[in-house]
């Protein structure tokens, strides 16, 4: 993009350096998409290369509402998500009681030999091989007076 212009304007290294330094400041703090936006403008309306001020105010002039980088995901309900509000609607239509009920689910499951994951079956197993808690007064050990 000015390829000529900027040959007459940097002839060595050293010149290219020092330019390259100074830039590099001024750009300091400008997003990559206010720098995209400011090559974009420069490369339509600009004849000669910009300054590093005039370049900086046409990076720093891009719309601040820029468009999402993600498209929008597409509206509707798909099978799959159908399926799976049907089988979470059965899960919650059937009231369990409190305790253990769930690990034994999953146990019979396995027995079953469908497939669990590694934590489910840890945490079950570990649940139903703890001892039951007592109720107060429920033991069977003889008071000593």
């Amino acid at each position: 993009m000015y390829m000529e212009k900027f040959s007459r304007f940097f002839p060595d290294q050293e010149t290219v350096d020092d330019w390259t330094a100074t830039w590099a400041q001024g750009l300091a703090g400008l997003t990559g998409i206010e720098i995209k936006y400011g090559l974009d403008v420069l490369a339509k309306s600009h004849e000669w290369p910009p300054t590093m001020a005039e370049f900086r105010a046409c990076c720093r002039s891009s719309p601040k509402n820029h468009a999402p980088l993600l498209k929008e995901p597409p509206h509707g309900v798909t099978q799959h998500a159908e399926e799976s509000m049907a089988k979470i609607r059965e899960i919650l239509s059937t009231p369990k009681a409190p305790g253990n009920w769930w690990a034994n689910e999953i146990m019979a499951k396995v027995a079953a030999g469908e497939k669990v994951t590694h934590t489910s079956y840890n945490l079950a197993k570990a649940t139903l091989s703890k001892e039951p808690e007592r109720e107060p007064g429920s033991d069977d050990e003889e008071i000593v007076e």
